[in-house]
């Protein structure tokens, strides 16, 4: 009986133990490191990115939704929730469609490795792909600039 009792608060202590642990636990420099590095390049990532033919044009937004317009010699659209994973050095994006003109697509998941992101150029790569594509970063439309008024 004595042990019956030692045994359920050893295990009522390691239950609390771990319990406790929860949420609170630190996270380890590594891993903040790269979730620090990973929000800096999805932050890069925000705005409209332009591909070659058929490629269309990629919008990411910062609530982490996108839309993929002009895809295909049809000019599909796509949209949906993206994130990034991984490793910093070699992430992956991660793009789930929730909307597509093609109902087969639609729900689907796919990933695709960042090879580079720069100020002017996102090049990424899907896993059975020989090349990566590179799309170019669409600069704002800045439209005619109001007159100015008398100068004194």
């Amino acid at each position: 009986m004595l042990l019956t009792a030692a045994r359920t608060g050893a295990a009522g202590l390691l239950l609390a133990v771990f319990a406790a642990g929860g949420s609170s636990a630190p996270v380890p420099l590594e891993r903040a490191k790269a979730e620090k590095e990973l929000a800096a390049l999805a932050e890069k990532l925000h705005g409209s990115w332009r591909g070659g033919d058929c490629e269309g044009t990629i919008t990411f937004r910062a609530d982490r939704t996108y839309e993929w317009t002009g895809i295909g010699p049809g000019g599909d659209r796509e949209s949906g929730v993206w994130s990034l994973r991984g490793d910093p050095a070699k992430p992956t994006l991660v793009m789930e469609c929730k909307k597509f003109d093609d109902a087969d697509r639609q729900g689907k998941t796919t990933e695709r490795t960042v090879v580079r992101v720069s100020g002017e150029e996102f090049e990424f790569r899907h896993a059975d792909a020989t090349a990566a594509r590179v799309f170019e970063r669409v600069k704002p439309e800045v439209g005619p600039r109001p007159p100015r008024g008398p100068e004194k």
